[in-house]
């Protein structure tokens, strides 16, 4: 979010409650407006959420601005009997002096707003509910659309009274309706507002049965956009904040681009009001134990709104936590809940949490899910060889190894390249298949035997253990004289032979392992920062496809295998890790930069030896890759996380 200025504005702020049984914003039978608002201040705040309830406009839109329904006396007599209601009023009096007796409720708020405006607090305006009172629970008939005290079409009446009533010069398009004549009575107000920012549709949507069960998000996209629509057209100005659902705890469809039911695709570009969309979200996960699981599943959920490189999201917002919080009687405050927040909501204003997908944090599950969600980016062209390339092929390799004679016939050599070329979408012009094709075709039998020795390690080792590289750099060495072969190829030849340790040098393999990276060697030996936060540069990293390179792949991709099965116990391939980068890629959807670059054998001096094929040049652009890919669909599966009254 910026200001008018264009500079970064973050909200830092507390909740005002407005929205309970009485309507009016709690706390002054203890203390003024005035002093309410300084305290706030004083502890370094900056922003206020002021909620609402939409019984308080159908009160004024049903029965008028200034009949007694409205006014605090009758609404504190009505909710607290009248000798509480009075002796409450009283004391509000007492602490206001500035109220009249006849204050209304919607006074109140004018009253509050004018004095953020005064002592420089930005204002939220929250609907929070339909029905006064407290929230939330899925059966109090406020939760969801329609239900029983959730009014949508009183909730978009009222959602326009509030945007209308804020603003100096908004109004109703038919002034012969009685909702222009009261506004036309009330105008004016909004110059009581001038550090008003934004408004919240509506408070923690929510419903008895879970999301993907009931087929509740094309629910939301009608009728969000719908309130949105509304109140962008009578206060074009305002920040729209779009809560999710589970309590506002899951935005993950609305940034991540995922179908919501028929043509429904939250596409911001698409709406009227794209820079004025802001995402809420809600945390009151107080079970939380582990602080980088906590992360995690922030992420996943909304925080990956805030950074279009985390993968999956397609569309970056911004997003504020906009209600969080823990049990203030005990000692929850030490404990992981509270601390993570403390270590997270500052990263995140400053940006620098990394995505709960790289390398360092994917977690088992979330690893697990992104190599089953592989086989659904499979290329059309490839899918006939893939059989090939993961079970019948290392299958045959596997045979004849214990048969003491490990070998690649000519045709499997073919199979594997015309893989390996054709896993790049788009593939690779033709004139560049049948020179890979032929240097196959003048090898009768690729002998693997020899390999077996110094092929690399069977079981894993430690990722400090050098030695286990000397081995592997001469199997490759060995294939790469091969024609045609390069560091790419042979560590795809060496992947059937041993496909629990030995990685294939994909593209999506390399740039992923090499996501967080923070500085690479300049050509005069000093060390530069990358412009993208880093040497990793994401999907957009120039590959040369050394020897080098490719043993940095391994020693990654061993490390990886060796802390996962730590954490989880299981056992995992080299090639499900190959799998699981190319997965990640393809969800995440951001394409690649053109990477046209050569390939060839490192020499023992470090540079780029190129072996030469018919005519002279070894280029294979098909080990770049300029695409962009679809996203995947990702399996659903939200856990309730309720607050506690």
């Amino acid at each position: 979010m910026t200001n008018a200025k264009g500079n970064n504005l973050t909200y830092a702020g507390v909740n005002w409650p407005g929205h309970g049984d009485a309507m009016i914003p709690e706390g002054l039978q203890y203390a003024s407006v005035s002093d309410i608002v300084a305290k706030i201040k004083s502890i370094g705040m900056n922003t206020i959420r002021l909620t609402w309830a939409v019984q308080m406009v159908d009160d004024i839109l049903d029965h008028g601005v200034d009949v007694e329904i409205n006014e605090i006396r009758t609404s504190l007599n009505t909710v607290l009997g009248v000798e509480n209601g009075t002796t409450v009023f009283e004391a509000v009096m007492t602490n206001n002096p500035s109220f009249t007796p006849n204050i209304t409720r919607l006074q109140v708020f004018d009253a509050i707003a004018a004095e953020c405006a005064k002592q420089q607090i930005y204002v939220h305006l929250d609907n929070h509910v339909s029905k006064a009172g407290w929230c939330c629970t899925e059966d109090d008939g406020n939760g969801w659309f329609d239900e029983k005290h959730f009014d949508v079409e009183k909730w978009r009446r009222a959602l326009s009274f509030m945007a209308a009533h804020v603003s100096s010069d908004a109004g109703y398009e038919s002034p012969k309706s009685r909702t222009w004549s009261i506004n036309a009575r009330l105008q004016g107000k909004g110059e009581s507002w001038p550090t008003l920012v934004s408004m919240g549709l509506r408070n923690e949507l929510r419903k008895s049965k879970s999301w993907f069960d009931g087929g509740l998000w094309p629910e939301w996209y009608d009728n969000m956009t719908a309130a949105a629509d509304a109140v962008h057209k009578v206060n074009p100005e305002l920040l729209i904040f779009f809560s999710g659902t589970d309590y506002d705890t899951y935005l993950n469809p609305i940034f991540t681009g995922k179908p919501m039911g028929g043509n429904r695709v939250f596409n911001k570009d698409e709406l009227a009001y794209a820079n004025k969309i802001v995402l809420e979200v809600h945390d009151y996960d107080a079970d939380s134990t582990n602080c980088t699981q906590k992360q995690r599943d922030l992420t996943k959920d909304s925080f990956g709104a805030l950074d279009r490189s985390t993968p999956g999201t397609k569309s970056e917002f911004p997003l504020v936590m906009s209600e969080w919080g823990f049990n203030q009687t005990s000692n929850q405050y030490t404990e992981p809940y509270a601390t993570c927040l403390r270590e997270i909501l500052p990263e995140q204003r400053l940006r620098a949490m990394k995505p709960s997908f790289t390398p360092s944090q994917i977690s088992y599950s979330d690893f697990t899910e992104s190599v089953e969600d592989y086989p659904q980016h499979v290329p059309e062209k490839i899918q006939p060889l893939e059989p090939l390339r993961y079970l019948e092929i290392p299958e045959a390799v596997a045979q004849r190894k214990t048969a003491g004679e490990a070998f690649l016939e000519k045709t499997e050599l073919q199979s594997l390249v015309e893989w390996k070329l054709y896993s790049v979408q788009p593939p690779p012009r033709p004139p560049f298949l049948p020179k890979k094709a032929i240097n196959a075709q003048h090898v009768q039998r690729s002998p693997l035997t020899n390999l077996q020795e110094n092929s690399a390690p069977s079981a894993p080792v430690s990722p400090n253990s050098s030695p286990r590289i000397l081995p592997l750099s001469k199997a490759i060495t060995t294939l790469c004289t091969l024609k045609g072969v390069g560091p790419a190829t042979a560590s795809l030849i060496l992947s059937c032979y041993d496909p629990t340790t030995v990685p294939f040098f994909s593209d999506e393999l390399f740039r992923w392992l090499h996501w967080e990276d923070t500085d690479t060697q300049s050509n005069n030996g000093s060390k530069k920062r990358r412009k993208n936060g880093g040497d990793g540069q994401g999907w957009e990293r120039k590959i040369k496809y050394t020897a080098k390179e490719y043993f940095s792949v391994f020693e990654k991709t061993t490390a990886l295998r060796e802390r996962l099965s730590e954490e989880s116990g299981k056992n995992f391939r080299a090639v499900d890790v190959e799998r699981a980068a190319l997965g990640i890629k393809r969800r995440d959807g951001l394409g690649l930069l053109e990477s046209v670059v050569e390939e060839g054998c490192e020499t023992a001096g470090g540079d780029d030896d190129d072996d030469d094929d018919d005519d002279g040049k070894n280029v294979s652009p098909a080990e770049g890759d300029s695409a962009k890919r679809d996203p995947a669909g990702q399996r659903e599966s939200r856990s309730k996380r309720r607050k506690v009254g």
